[in-house]
């Protein structure tokens, strides 16, 4: 199952065969799925603070941008598997897409990154050591050599909301690399509500109080900042006035 997967993040090789060896009945295997899954979200998620958000919220949306594999530090899983929840899900990279579809996700995903332009088009991105994908290679330029380029098709929120025909979310996980600022900027905010932003914030431009800024003046309030030790910090903005700028 995909979920034992996870527990390899928390206990070593020899843990995870001598763990799963003990689990022969499928209803036990059923609940320590469930316990894997909790535990991953508890670490990775900051002691679960944004599921306080949501606390016994069901039947929710959500779009997660830079879903990576579907599962390994997901901001969406939690809500989706213990919540009844669906959404989107949005991973420009190919190979961590196509892990991120054996997943058996129940939500509509796309392979593809959200648009910083108002048209749909293939951005060159490099793809660090974890197949992580960072800036477009025109917008990253370094004195670094180069990792590895991949081509990849990009398109505006709005064309793909317009798809699934869905633009009330519940909760909005943007972890795009630095193109965060370019993607908001470019959303039609009259159309598409929003109740809670996470962030990612270390790549915006100006630094997090200019985030703080763009937010307010889209109605949108802090309510906490998410840190953990190897992951990017978020920011987390709930909707609290329908003032736009």
């Amino acid at each position: 199952m995909c979920v034992l997967i996870s527990l390899s993040n928390i206990l070593n090789g020899s843990q995870l065969l001598a763990f799963k060896s003990k689990v022969n009945r499928a209803e036990d295997r059923k609940h320590l799925s469930n316990m894997i899954l909790i535990i991953t979200f508890v670490l990775n998620f900051s002691m679960c603070i944004k599921c306080l958000f949501f606390a016994f919220q069901t039947n929710g949306f959500f779009i997660e941008s830079g879903a990576f594999d579907g599962e390994y530090l997901s901001n969406s899983l939690f809500f989706e598997r213990f919540r009844n929840w669906t959404g989107l899900l949005v991973e420009p990279n190919p190979f961590q897409f196509k892990r991120l579809m054996n997943k058996n996700r129940k939500a509509y995903a796309i392979n593809a990154c959200l648009s910083e332009k108002n048209y749909s088009s293939v951005e060159t991105f490099n793809v660090g050591n974890k197949d992580y994908l960072g800036g477009s290679v025109v917008q990253k330029e370094t004195h670094k050599p180069l990792p590895k380029h991949i081509r990849v098709k990009c398109h505006p929120l709005i064309l793909i909301l317009q798809a699934i025909d869905r633009f009330e979310i519940d909760y909005f996980s943007l972890d795009i690399e630095g193109a965060e600022h370019g993607v908001l900027s470019l959303l039609p905010w009259e159309r598409i509500k929003v109740k809670i932003f996470s962030i990612e914030h270390n790549k915006w431009p100006g630094g997090k109080l200019n985030l703080l800024k763009f937010m307010e003046k889209r109605g949108y309030k802090l309510l906490t900042e998410i840190k953990h030790v190897g992951v990017a910090p978020d920011y987390i903005f709930k909707k609290t006035s329908d003032n736009l700028l």
